[in-house]
């Protein structure tokens, strides 16, 4: 009994929601957080070859690139909120681990602030 009591306050003082990820996070959304990286990391490798052309076609390239991967790279950190916060971690933790306010945070999510407050 004393050691679950030492385990539970070691839990206690832990951030987090102090479940294990594939159990919180459903599978479908595990994947969609996978695929989303996947995507990212594509588009961004193949950025590598389109530094050929004119200035413009090339920095068109690269800005239209980007913006693809800046935005699978959004989705998912906002899968990944989402999955976090309805597992139980506390929102200021989530906020802190993305390197956002809560009020920022909130608007990642996109919606209004309903999810984290």
């Amino acid at each position: 009994m004393a050691a679950q009591l030492r385990a539970l306050t070691k839990e206690a003082k832990l951030p987090g929601s102090g479940t294990v990820w594939r159990s919180a996070v459903a599978p479908e959304r595990r994947a969609l957080i996978g695929n989303l990286l996947d995507d990212a990391q594509e588009q961004l490798i193949q950025l590598r070859g389109a530094q050929r052309g004119s200035s413009a076609e090339a920095a068109e390239r690269l800005l239209k690139g980007l913006g693809c991967g800046i935005d699978r790279l959004q989705q998912a950190v906002r899968e990944t909120v989402g999955a976090a916060l309805e597992a139980g971690v506390r929102v200021e933790d989530v906020a802190a681990w993305a390197g956002l306010s809560p009020d920022a945070l909130a608007e990642v999510l996109g919606d209004g602030g309903r999810a984290v407050r």
